[in-house]
C-alpha cells in the first residue's frame, strides 16, 4: 500500500530498474503494487529543497548505481507556480530521456526539463545507450490530473517521513548541475524564444470567433489560455486569406505591441500545416491564463469595491492603448479578465484585472459607442463609452443589468445610458457617457480626475482637465 503523501510510484521496466528497487539503500521507499515491488516518490523529506520530490543518482534520494550514472542523474520536482511535476535531466552526459504516452523527449539544445502527468511522458530512462540502463514507468496514485494537484498542495504542509540520508554529509554537485533551487541554463547555450508545446487540460469557453482552452506547455513553462480561432469554409482561397488578415493579424499585432500590467499578455502564435489536407490548421493564439472574467466574478451580484478596482485598472489599459493608437472595439465584462491574490491573516487579498480580446470583434451592441452605428470614425473615445456602460453593469447602477436585458435596439440603450448620467453614482463618471465623442472624456482625463494620474501612460502635462 502506498504512503499517504506519495504522489506516484516508479515501477521497474527492466533488470536495471529492478536492481534499483532492490537496493537496500532504497528500502524506505519500497511498496507493492499488484505484488510487485515499486518505489514511492513524494512522501520522504528530500535531501535538497522542498520543491524536489526526489533526486536519483549515486548520491540521490533514490540510489542508482552504475559507472554511467552521475551523482545526481535526474530529479522529480514541483513547479512552484503551477504545482505540476517536472522531470529534469541533471546528468553530466545528458543520458536521461522520457517515452510512453504523449512523449516530448528532451532536445540537446534546450533546457532539459519536461512535465510528467498521468498521460504525458509516462516512462523515464537513464544511463547507458539510448538512456536504457534503468527504465521506470510512472504509476500515479490519483486518478485525475486535478486530484494529483490537490495532493501536491496538501503535501506542502504535511509532515513528511524523515530521510535517513539527511544525516550524511554528501557532495551532490561535483559532477552534475546544481539542484533546481538554483536556476541553471547549463543545457541552453543561448536564451531563445521557444515555441510552446500545448497539452490541452480543459475547455474554458467558446464564442463566435473561436474556442478557448486551458493548456500547459509540455516543456514546463506555464499554464496558458489557448484561443483557437474559427476559420470560414475555404471554398475560395480569398476568404481564408481575408480571415487571416482581418482577424488573426489584427489581434496578434495588437497583442504583441501591448506590454502593460492591465492587458492580457501575448505568449505565442501557433499555426501548423495539416499535411493531409495541404492547408493550415486553425490558428491558435496563446495568452496568459487568468482566473475568470468580470462576468463570472460578479455573477452573484454587484460589488462596489470590485467596481472601483475594475474602473482604475481599465482606465489605465485604455489610456495605454490610446497612446499606441489601438482601438479595442469590444470593451465589456466578458473581455475583462482577473486573477486574485490570496490574502494573509489580517491582510485581504486583491484582484488584478486585464483587458483581453484586442481587435478580434466588431463590438457588442449593448456596449458599442453611438458613433459606431453611424459609420463615424472609431477612436479611443469609443472604448471610453464602452467602459462607461461596463461600469453601469458592474456596479448595477439603477438596476442597469435587469433593464439591459430588455433593450430591443441601440436607440433604447442610448436613451437609458444618457438618462443615467444624471443619477447619483453614474454622475461621477458622466463625462465618459457623452454622445458626442469630441465632448467625451478620455481615459487619461478620468485617471487624473479620480486617481491623481496614478497609472497614466500619457504624460500628465498633456492631459487637459475634464469638463462637467
Amino acid at each position: 500500500m502506498s504512503r499517504p503523501y506519495a504522489i506516484f510510484s516508479l515501477q521497474p521496466l527492466n533488470e536495471g530498474a529492478k536492481e534499483v528497487v532492490n537496493d537496500h539503500n532504497n528500502h524506505k521507499l519500497v511498496c507493492k503494487i499488484q505484488n510487485e515491488n515499486v518505489l514511492d516518490v513524494g512522501h520522504v523529506q528530500p535531501i535538497s529543497n522542498n520543491n524536489t520530490l526526489a533526486t536519483l543518482g549515486r548520491n540521490g534520494d533514490i540510489i542508482v548505481e552504475g559507472n554511467s550514472i552521475s551523482k545526481i542523474q535526474c530529479s522529480f520536482e514541483i513547479n512552484p507556480d503551477t504545482n505540476d511535476v517536472m522531470f529534469y535531466d541533471r546528468s553530466s552526459n545528458q543520458q536521461c530521456q522520457v517515452a510512453g504516452l504523449n512523449a516530448t523527449p528532451f532536445q540537446s539544445d534546450r533546457e532539459r526539463k519536461v512535465v510528467v502527468q498521468q498521460n504525458v511522458n509516462t516512462i523515464i530512462g537513464m544511463g547507458g545507450r539510448n538512456s536504457s540502463l534503468v527504465q521506470f514507468t510512472l504509476v500515479w496514485h490519483k486518478t485525475t490530473y486535478v486530484e494529483t494537484k490537490e495532493q501536491i498542495e496538501k503535501r506542502k504542509t504535511a509532515e513528511l517521513e524523515e530521510n535517513p540520508r539527511l544525516a550524511r554529509t554528501i557532495d551532490t554537485t561535483a559532477d552534475t548541475v546544481p539542484p533546481s533551487r538554483y536556476e541553471t541554463r547549463i543545457h541552453t547555450p543561448a536564451r531563445v524564444r521557444q515555441k510552446l508545446i500545448p497539452h490541452v487540460i480543459e475547455s474554458i469557453g467558446s464564442g463566435a470567433h473561436g474556442r478557448v482552452e486551458k493548456a500547459f506547455d509540455l516543456r514546463g513553462k506555464q499554464f496558458f489560455a489557448m484561443k483557437t480561432l474559427h476559420q470560414p469554409p475555404a471554398e475560395e482561397k480569398s476568404e481564408r486569406e481575408a480571415f487571416q488578415y482581418y482577424y488573426l493579424k489584427r489581434e496578434v499585432e495588437a497583442l504583441s505591441r501591448c506590454e502593460h500590467p492591465h492587458i492580457i499578455k501575448f505568449l505565442d502564435l501557433l499555426v501548423e500545416k495539416n499535411d493531409e489536407k495541404n492547408v493550415e490548421d486553425s490558428p491558435k493564439i496563446c495568452m496568459e491564463l487568468m482566473d475568470g472574467t468580470l462576468t463570472s466574478l460578479l455573477k452573484g451580484g454587484p460589488d462596489r469595491k470590485v467596481a472601483e478596482t475594475v474602473y482604475h485598472h481599465m482606465l489605465q489599459a485604455l489610456d495605454f492603448l490610446a497612446t499606441k493608437s489601438i482601438v479595442h472595439l469590444d470593451v465589456k465584462p466578458d473581455n475583462i479578465f482577473y486573477t486574485r491574490t490570496p490574502g494573509t491573516p489580517g491582510t485581504p487579498g486583491h484582484y488584478h484585472f486585464r483587458l483581453g480580446d484586442l481587435g478580434l470583434s466588431g463590438g457588442t451592441p449593448l456596449y458599442m459607442a453611438p458613433e459606431l452605428f453611424l459609420d463615424m470614425p472609431q477612436t479611443h473615445k469609443s472604448d471610453v463609452w464602452s467602459l462607461y456602460v461596463t461600469m453601469l453593469w458592474t456596479a448595477d447602477f439603477c438596476d442597469f443589468r435587469e433593464s439591459s436585458m430588455e433593450f430591443r435596439n441601440q436607440s433604447e440603450v442610448l436613451d437609458e445610458v444618457l438618462r443615467l448620467a444624471s443619477e447619483p453614482g453614474p454622475d461621477r463618471i458622466a463625462e465618459m457617457g457623452r454622445k458626442d465623442p469630441e465632448k467625451r472624456a478620455s481615459a487619461a482625463q478620468m485617471l487624473v480626475k479620480h486617481f491623481y494620474g496614478d497609472g497614466l501612460t500619457t504624460h500628465k502635462k498633456k492631459v487637459p482637465p475634464s469638463k462637467m
